[in-house]
């Protein structure tokens, strides 16, 4: 085996002044291959030989630091790749792959994000076989998720958009002068600051030069931008506060395009479905998604026997299915359906790509009960 002096600084040059020591003549050949192929790129020629030579005894520290400093990039994906099998039991089934993935996909947001679902909690090893392969494969499951979620919220988002900008014009008018008056809101002494926020986003939403074309041609043809031309350029958290600061009258005629639930809890399907949507657009970790806001609870929470705890639901209320259930309220039938029938498919495929989780593993950390599937059984109201 290799002496203690011999030391990879992997580490040291990237991250931190901690050894990554490499005592096992195994290891050592398992490094020499994964140098041997970044080698194969003239882009990795440089980080060859520094490695190969501490690994053979034939360099120092001192001597390393120059030339590891210069093919520092290179030297990140090495750690990245080479520290996977040693430190963690991450099995690699093809480095060149690898490497090309993590030359897209940086490996915090990669290892860092999805790993845990593939451990062994007690220990905190990789439970034993997981492959690098597994992990890529559910990162990229996340990102259809968002993607799907998203197409489906953008539906809600165009719809409220429409319904708020009619109720609201229809009592006050299309003047912008409207919308900028805070006496229009429900300005009482504890929402005096958020409406003034809000009028003060919808006034930069507006503001010339503007980015938006349609913005523009209003103000200068018109002098005027309706309210119905500036949702276009709201975002979903604003539209969210124009709602909750809206006079109460405007919101329950908004209310009664859903029926069975009142404005106040039309309020909350769509903060929940603003907070997965930023989630979304910022292409954060989907599958595991929770928020303080709950949804009121839902007729489906009963037909689909979800579990009560201390008189609250244990699943549906500030989770990634809490979303689905909002969804379900907010958008038609067919789209639902559609909506369904494509999150089955992501689930079922990245269950067979996955072999070390199972689909209670996966349906648990989301949120959702085992019988989800049975959601469009069920009357909603």
């Amino acid at each position: 085996g290799f002496s203690y002096d011999i030391k990879i600084y992997l580490c040291h040059l990237v991250y931190n002044p901690k050894f990554v020591c490499i005592p096992r003549l195994e290891n050592k050949k398992r490094a020499l291959f994964c140098m041997e192929t970044f080698s194969t790129k003239g882009q990795y020629a440089n980080a060859y030989y520094p490695i190969c030579e501490i690994l053979s005894g034939s360099t120092t520290s001192r001597r390393l630091g120059p030339l590891a400093k210069s093919c520092f990039p290179h030297t990140l994906k090495i750690q990245s790749i080479f520290l996977c099998p040693i430190e963690k039991q991450l099995t690699i089934s093809d480095v060149p792959t690898a490497i090309h993935t993590l030359e897209h996909i940086s490996y915090y947001s990669l290892i860092g994000g999805y790993k845990n679902l593939f451990k062994h909690k007690p220990s905190g090893k990789y439970l034993y076989g997981v492959t690098f392969e597994e992990i890529v494969a559910f990162y990229y499951f996340d990102e259809e998720l968002r993607t799907l979620f998203l197409k489906y919220i953008l539906h809600v988002e165009r719809h409220l958009k429409s319904l708020i900008s009619y109720h609201f014009c229809e009592k006050f008018g299309e003047s912008q002068a409207e919308y900028l008056n805070p006496v229009n809101f429900n300005s009482a002494k504890k929402n005096q600051k958020a409406v003034n926020r809000l009028i003060h986003s919808m006034q930069n939403c507006i503001s010339m030069p503007s980015h938006y074309n349609y913005i523009s041609h209003y103000s200068k043809v018109y002098g005027n931008v309706p309210l119905w031309v500036a949702m276009n350029a709201v975002t979903f958290g604003q539209l969210s506060a124009f709602y909750q600061y809206m006079p109460n009258d405007v919101q329950v005629k908004v209310s009664k395009h859903f029926p069975g639930y009142t404005e106040k809890q039309l309020h909350q399907f769509i903060t929940i479905i603003a907070k997965c949507r930023n989630v979304c657009a910022h292409g954060e970790r989907l599958y595991d998604f929770r928020t303080q806001d709950t949804i009121p609870d839902t007729l489906l929470h009963q037909k689909l026997s979800i579990p009560l705890k201390k008189g609250s639901y244990t699943l549906g209320k500030h989770d990634l299915f809490a979303v689905v259930l909002s969804l379900r309220y907010l958008i038609n039938n067919d789209d639902f359906k559609s909506f369904k029938r494509s999150l089955i498919q992501l689930i079922k495929r990245v269950l067979k790509q996955c072999p070390h989780l199972t689909q209670a593993q996966l349906l648990k950390q989301m949120g959702f009960p085992e019988n989800w599937e049975k959601i469009c059984r069920y009357k909603i109201y």
